[in-house]
């Protein structure tokens, strides 16, 4: 039950992921920013996504290696 319960946690995980960074980026797009400042953002910005991603799986006790995995989907 455990391994099933990491699957479906880590992929609702890689959802929510998927969709804030879709969403950072329609903002970026949406401000007007172009070209090297909206990257650098970006890039920050999914640096961010990438920290919150590994505490929401360090809450949710969920294996290690879920975090990357979600970051890579």
């Amino acid at each position: 039950m455990t391994g099933l319960r990491s699957v479906i946690l880590g992929a609702a995980l890689a959802v929510a992921v998927a969709i804030a960074y879709q969403a950072v980026v329609g903002l970026v797009d949406a401000s007007g920013a172009r070209d090297q400042p909206a990257l650098i953002l970006i890039l920050l910005l999914a640096a961010f996504l990438g920290v919150l991603t590994a505490v929401a799986t360090r809450m949710l006790r969920l294996p290690g290696a879920t975090a990357p995995t979600v970051l890579v989907l």
